[in-house]
Parts: structure tokens; C-alpha cells; sequence
């Protein structure tokens, strides 16, 4: 009985398990079904998303890469502009020093007809600058013949200083270059006028002035160190007469035996030659002149009959000074390498002739030939031709000529406003060139 009821004990809990296992297996299939459904659905939506992103992503890239690429061309863009810009920068800076070198060109040459007298105390002219001025020059410089033609003259500008101070240098302004020359040449041999030290010098403009200042400590070293060679020198011929001393291999005073004195022809910075070493001197050249010609005639008659050894002249014509239409401009005929003294010279002016000249004196080279300056004032004109004769009796009948020809080519403004709209527009494309790229920075 009790086997029995173990066995039916037995095979009800052997049906349990086996219905438990059918449960169990059911619901795990249920369950797997359903997680794999739902792994399905949560791997589709993950990969939707995860496509989205990725074609954001690409997106993103590709503007990305075409904002690299238009920065990149607006940055080679920039950097060519900038090229040029500096290279129109540095031709602008270019002409601006050139323009500044033909202003101060054209500056001093306004002024070339000008001196500035220092050292004439404030208030010693009344009210009229003018009459003093006259009065210093004909009366302590001894030109009292000299018409001076002087067209304005007045203090520089600037306000009154006070009496303890240096007083303002006077501007006189001469009709004729030659006259101021003249002027200027005998002031440099009288320094002191009513016993009072006075400069006359040229009318600088301040930047050449400026320039002068930087060299006076070497001027002044130079004038404690250095040493100087003077020569004396007097000449004559059956024509010509000549009394000279050089010094450095310059023409420091001259005899005039036409106007019957002696002019000092250093500048004035020249001060270690003493004007007043030169009294006398022309005195002294009349009577040389006298033993001069005395041996001269007795050398003659000795050597009457003898052939006399001659060298012809060699001639070169230039201009002082950079020539330009309408401004007036000195012409130089230099002759030299002839010997004896004297030579003819004449001018002329597209084939006329012209007398208004004035030649050097004589002046001696190192091989014992001599050689002379002739100067001839020009305001030239677009193809004007001069010419300088030279006659002497090395080549009678065959007298040389060299002729100087003005052409110029007159400057246009064209290269000025090209270069000027040049470099606006560089400096214009610099600025839009930053601004776009800076905008582009930003929108990263």
C-alpha cells in the first residue's frame, strides 16, 4: 500500500516537472521572441541615428572643406595683393623722395639769386630795410657804382627776439645773379662792417642748411689739422696780363687790372686764409706786371727769329647744374691743355652770336700748359643749340668748336596718379581681403 502511494507520489511530481519544463520552455520562448524583437527595434532606431549623424557629419565636412578652400583662396588672394601693394608702397616711397629731391632742387634754385646778411642788430634799419642794406654794401664793401637791383628785402621770418639776442638774419633778393655774386665775393673780403662781425652767405634752403651743420665738426678739424698749399703766379704776354694766387689747387685772389683791384675769391668758410693778408697785394701786382713785361721784351728781342713751341686747346661744354626748360642755368666752355696764352672764345645761340659771357682768368696746369673757364648764362629752350668757339695760334685759321644741344623730355603727372590710384586700390583690397577672411574665422 505505502509502495504504492510512493510511486503515485512519484509520477505526479515526475508530470509536475515535466509540466514545469513545458511552462518554462514556453515562457523562455516567449521571452527570447520578444528581446530579439525588441534588440531588432532598438539596433534599427540606433542605426537610423547613427545614419543621421553621419550623413550631419559629412555634411558639416564638406562645408567645412569649402570654407577651408575659399579661405585658403582669399588668403593667396591677400597675400598677392599685399606683394603688390608694397611693391607700389615702395615705388610711391620712391618717387615721394624723388619729387622731394626736384622740390628742394627747384627750392635753392628760386633762391640762387638770394644771400642772408647775420649780424645786423634788430631795429638798426627803421623803417626801411632796403636803404640800410644799400648802405652796407656800397658804402663798407666799396661798390658804390654797382646798381643792385635789389627786388625785396626784408628780416627773415619769424617773431622779434629779444634785445639780449642774436638778431634775425636779413633775406635780400637781387634782380641779377651776377650782381649777388659780386656782392657776395666782397663781403667774404670785409668781415666786420663799423667794427661789428657780419656773415653774408648764400640763401640755403633749411634742409641744405641742416646738411652743412652735420659737417661742421669736420670742417673745423680739418681747417686745426689740415695744411695748405699756396702759390703765387704772374703772367704776361704782348695781350694778356695776369697776377693770381691759388691756394689747394684753387684761385684764392686775382688781380682785375681793368677795374684796378684785387678781388678775394675763397667763400667765406674758408676763414683760415686773413683777408687782410691780400692789402698791398694789388699794389704789388702792378709792379710785378712791370718787371714782367720789362723781361718779357728783353726775352723777345733775345729769342727774335726762334720758333716758339705751341700746344693746341682741348674744349668741353656742360652745364652747371641739371638743365630745365625756363630755369635759368649756367653753360661752361672749359679750354685747356694750350699754351702760350691767350685764346679767342666766342658763343653762339642756335648760329647767332652772343656776347654776353664772361671767361676766368688763366690758370696754370701741372704739365706747364694753361686752361681758363668761360661761363655763359642760358634759359634754355626745347632745342636750343650753342656752341663755343676757340681760337689760338696753335691752330690759325682752323679755330675748334663744340656745340651742346638742349633736348629734354618734359616729366608728365601720368606715373604719379596711376601709382597713387595703384596703391589705394592695393591698400583697399588689403582691408576687404582681412575683413572677409576674419568673417570666415567665425563662422568655425
Amino acid at each position: 500500500m505505502a509502495s504504492v502511494n510512493l510511486s503515485a507520489s512519484i509520477a505526479a511530481i515526475h508530470a509536475d516537472i515535466k509540466a514545469f519544463r513545458v511552462d518554462i520552455k514556453a515562457e523562455l520562448t516567449a521571452f527570447r521572441d520578444s528581446f530579439t524583437k525588441d534588440v531588432k527595434e532598438e539596433l534599427s532606431s540606433f542605426k537610423q541615428d547613427v545614419n543621421q549623424k553621419l550623413n550631419g557629419l559629412v555634411t558639416d565636412l564638406n562645408v567645412t572643406a569649402e570654407r577651408i578652400d575659399e579661405a585658403e583662396r582669399r588668403v593667396a588672394e591677400l597675400e598677392e595683393g599685399a606683394a603688390e601693394s608694397r611693391e607700389m608702397l615702395c615705388q610711391s616711397i620712391q618717387m615721394q623722395e624723388h619729387l622731394q629731391e626736384r622740390l628742394l632742387d627747384l627750392e635753392t634754385r628760386s633762391r640762387r639769386n638770394n644771400i642772408q646778411i647775420f649780424g645786423i642788430p634788430e631795429g638798426s634799419e627803421g623803417n626801411n630795410v632796403k636803404d640800410l642794406v644799400e648802405s652796407i654794401i656800397k658804402t663798407e664793401l666799396s661798390l658804390s657804382d654797382l646798381d643792385l637791383k635789389i627786388q625785396r628785402c626784408h628780416r627773415a621770418l619769424g617773431p622779434k627776439p629779444p634785445a639780449d639776442a642774436y638778431p634775425r638774419s636779413v633775406v635780400v633778393f637781387f634782380l641779377e645773379y651776377r650782381t649777388k655774386d659780386l656782392v657776395l665775393r666782397s663781403a667774404w673780403m670785409k668781415k666786420e662792417v663799423n667794427g661789428k662781425r657780419i656773415f653774408f652767405d648764400q640763401d640755403y634752403p633749411p634742409e641744405i642748411q641742416q646738411n652743412r651743420k652735420t659737417f661742421a665738426p669736420i670742417r673745423k678739424i680739418l681747417k686745426e689739422k689740415v695744411t695748405h698749399n699756396l702759390i703765387g703766379l704772374t703772367g704776361c704776354s704782348d695781350t694778356e696780363e695776369e697776377q693770381i694766387y691759388g691756394t689747394d689747387g684753387e684761385v684764392a685772389f686775382h688781380s682785375d687790372f681793368i677795374g684796378k683791384k684785387g678781388l678775394l675769391t675763397l667763400p667765406d668758410f674758408a676763414d683760415f686764409v686773413n683777408p687782410s693778408s691780400y692789402d698791398g697785394v694789388y699794389e704789388l701786382s702792378v709792379r710785378n706786371l712791370a718787371i714782367c713785361r720789362n723781361f718779357l721784351d728783353r726775352q723777345m728781342k733775345a729769342y727774335n727769329g726762334s720758333d716758339e713751341t705751341t700746344e693746341p686747346p682741348h674744349i668741353s661744354v656742360y652745364s652747371k647744374d641739371d638743365v630745365n626748360v625756363g630755369v635759368e642755368n649756367d653753360l661752361i666752355c672749359h679750354v685747356t691743355g694750350f699754351f702760350p696764352p691767350p685764346v679767342i672764345i666766342s658763343w653762339t645761340k642756335n648760329s647767332v652770336n652772343v656776347t654776353e659771357f664772361t671767361n676766368s682768368q688763366y690758370r696754370p696746369n701741372h704739365n706747364g700748359t694753361f686752361n681758363i673757364f668761360s661761363h655763359l648764362k642760358i634759359t634754355p629752350k626745347e632745342g636750343d643749340i650753342y656752341s663755343c668757339t676757340v681760337g689760338h695760334k696753335a691752330i690759325l685759321g682752323q679755330p675748334q668748336t663744340k656745340t651742346w644741344e638742349f633736348d629734354a623730355a618734359l616729366p608728365g603727372v601720368g606715373p604719379s596718379v596711376f601709382c597713387g590710384v595703384g596703391l589705394t586700390l592695393g591698400l583697399l583690397g588689403v582691408a576687404t581681403g582681412t575683413f572677409f577672411l576674419v568673417k570666415g574665422n567665425n563662422l568655425y
